[in-house]
């Protein structure tokens, strides 16, 4: 009797180890796939400014009219929201960024984390200036 028990213990056990693991494993292949995720490359078009401190630049971006939210009490007016533009720090190790000072660019290349500065890796001019 005491025999059958313990085998009753081992089995749940297993089994129950065998679910955490599988658990694990389905967890972190989620996150490997987030990772990817962070690294797929991105294209902004927005307009080239001086960060706050010397050397840095982030890029400005216009609200998107196709992206922007819709307010559900009228039809096809934006949010007020919506029509605030984004600004996003940028870094450069191919792309001299100081001589798009002031420019309108599109700039593609993609983000390593969440709060890490938009890595530019190309810089298209779209137009010598910004208005």
């Amino acid at each position: 009797m005491k025999w059958m028990m313990s085998s009753v213990v081992v089995l749940v056990g297993a089994v129950l180890s065998g679910g955490v693991a599988a658990q694990s494993s389905a967890t972190a292949a989620k996150d490997d796939k987030m990772g990817n995720m962070a690294m797929k490359d991105a294209t902004h078009t927005g307009c080239i400014e001086a960060g706050s401190t010397k050397g840095t630049f982030t890029l400005k971006v216009a609200a998107d009219m196709a992206m922007m939210k819709k307010d559900s009490t009228t039809k096809d007016t934006p949010t007020k929201d919506a029509m605030t533009p984004t600004t996003m720090s940028l870094t450069s190790a191919s792309v001299d960024l100081s001589k798009h000072l002031g420019h309108k660019v599109s700039v593609t290349g993609s983000h390593d984390k969440a709060t890490a500065p938009f890595a530019v890796k190309t810089l298209k001019m779209v137009a010598a200036s910004c208005s």
